[in-house]
């Protein structure tokens, strides 16, 4: 069968494909936390009252192998064997309930949501909803897009995703910009300490056999380095009051190290954002972060 003959099912809408359980040590958090350079105690001090909590972030390494998890690919009738090839990162929107702590035991959900067909292949929307397994109270929950490039989809059904803002970039006068720090070895880093594996994010000979010209960083990165950036500009380096935080993976992001968020607040307690790289071509488009009062 050749990839243009593969087909995404549309048929396991609105169906709960994976559970996983993950425990939150402190060797995972600490190792997230370095990956993503968040420096502040409350990432690092295991000896602080109330214990360590985690970056924003960190919710991408426990959902993000549900995404490749085989029941999920076979729930929607992905070749294993094409994924690396026509996979992209689409967009994630995250709503935090209360933070991640060292401790606990997360159990994530995934649901398919909705299925699309859109010009450039079959968009998958998936709800992964995580709760405390001990307490039971809600963690966090995303709306996770996959696009399938150049797949079909046999129908389309479903409920579509909460919207992100409408604006692609930062449209205002008052926006600021902050630097995130690049190196050639971030990729290997962050997917050692994340634990989000592809190739094509390390290993060059895997990213030209994927149709790229270099690695590039994961997605997850470069969402979570701008949450954290966030946390630091808008809620005085508290990750307990980043309530939402959004955007739409708009280009794939090399190893140039000039990359950089603008952001600014909008209304109320919301913050329009965009990470830009150094030509200024949008990395991650109408974004979207909530912050709740200190």
């Amino acid at each position: 069968m050749q990839k243009n003959e593969t087909v995404i099912r549309a048929d396991m809408v609105g169906y709960e494909v994976v559970r996983a359980t993950t425990v939150v040590s402190k060797r995972r958090l600490l190792a997230y936390a370095a990956a993503v350079g968040a420096t502040e105690d409350i990432y690092y001090d295991d000896l602080r009252a109330g214990g360590l909590i985690a970056t924003p972030g960190f919710i991408c390494a426990i959902e993000s192998p549900l995404l490749f998890d085989q029941s999920y690919l076979e729930a929607i009738g992905m070749r294993p064997d094409l994924l690396l090839s026509v996979w992209i990162h689409a967009f994630q929107d995250t709503t935090f309930h209360q933070p991640m702590r060292a401790g606990q035991t997360l159990e994530s959900v995934l649901t398919i949501s909705h299925i699309s067909q859109l010009p450039s292949g079959a968009l998958v929307t998936s709800h992964i909803a995580t709760r405390d397994a001990t307490t039971g109270e809600a963690v966090a929950e995303s709306w996770y897009g996959s696009l399938y490039r150049g797949l079909s989809v046999t129908t389309a059904d479903g409920q579509p995703a909460p919207r992100l803002r409408a604006k692609s970039g930062v449209e205002s006068s008052a926006a600021e910009q902050t630097a995130i720090p690049v190196t050639p070895g971030t990729s290997h880093i962050y997917t050692e300490c994340s634990g989000i594996w592809s190739p094509i994010h390390t290993e060059r000979e895997a990213a030209v056999v994927a149709g790229l010209d270099d690695i590039i960083l994961h997605g997850t990165w470069t969402w979570s380095a701008a949450c954290l950036a966030i946390t630091r500009a808008h809620a005085g380096g508290d990750p307990a009051r980043i309530k939402r935080f959004g955007g739409r993976f708009s280009g794939m992001v090399g190893t140039d190290p000039g990359l950089y968020v603008e952001h600014a607040r909008s209304a109320g307690d919301d913050i329009e954002f965009a990470v830009r790289q150094r030509n200024g071509e949008l990395a991650v488009s109408h974004g979207v972060a909530v912050i709740a009062p200190a």
